[in-house]
């Protein structure tokens, strides 16, 4: 993960246990990535999602790396945009598979669910 987007990442609610960690995040509008994605419609690029997603993991377990994940399904329900409050649950029944979701706090819609492994 890139460190430029760790700059723009400050948690809430953080909370870590062997099976579980989420966090709640208000999403950075000054994020980098929104200039070109789109101009005049910014969303959050599946991109930065994904690392976000691993960052969250990541501070749970710190032997997370780029090098030993796979991303095994990704699915993107709906757009993630500047300063919308989310909610970003990882559950495992291992601790090797995860699966993420990204779900908006204001109605709980589903934004993302990824499956990653360790």
């Amino acid at each position: 993960m890139s460190k430029d987007i760790i700059d723009f990442i400050e948690f809430e609610n953080f909370k870590a246990e062997p099976n579980r960690v989420n966090a709640d995040w208000k999403v950075n509008k000054d994020i980098p990535f929104f200039e070109g994605h789109f101009p005049g419609n910014p969303i959050l690029p599946a991109v930065c999602i994904i690392d976000i997603s691993l960052y969250l993991l990541s501070l749970q377990n710190p032997e997370v790396s780029l090098q030993k994940i796979e991303i095994k399904r990704s699915k993107f329900m709906a757009m993630v945009r500047p300063e919308q409050d989310v909610e970003i649950v990882a559950e495992s029944d291992d601790e090797k598979t995860w699966k993420v979701l990204w779900q908006a706090k204001k109605d709980q819609q589903k934004l993302v669910q990824i499956s990653v492994v360790i």
